[in-house]
C-alpha cells in the first residue's frame, strides 16, 4: 500500500502533511504509514480511499497477491463434516 498511496498522495497535488490533516492524523505517522512502518486501521484506511478517491482494493493492489491459496483444497476443519 505504501506505493500506490505515496503515488496518489502525489498524483492529488498533496502534501504528507494536508493528507495527514484531511484523514486526521499526525504528519508523523503519516509518514510512518507510507514508509510501511506502520498499518492504517480499518477507520483510517476507509478515509484515506475517501479522500484519496479511490477504490479500496486499487489502493491495496501493490500489497496484496493474487489468487486464493485455498482454492480447491478443503480446509482441514471442515473435513470431519463433510
Amino acid at each position: 500500500m505504501k506505493t500506490r498511496l505515496k503515488a496518489l498522495r502525489k498524483e492529488k497535488g498533496l502534501t504528507q502533511e494536508q493528507l495527514a490533516e484531511k484523514v486526521d492524523v499526525t504528519l508523523f505517522y503519516m509518514g510512518e504509514i507510507e514508509r510501511g512502518v506502520k498499518t492504517p486501521s480499518l477507520d483510517l484506511f476507509v478515509r484515506l480511499v475517501e479522500v484519496l478517491d479511490v477504490s479500496a482494493d486499487y489502493l491495496l493492489r501493490d500489497t496484496v497477491s493474487i489468487g486464493n491459496p485455498y482454492f480447491g483444497k478443503t480446509p482441514f476443519a471442515l473435513k470431519k463434516f463433510i
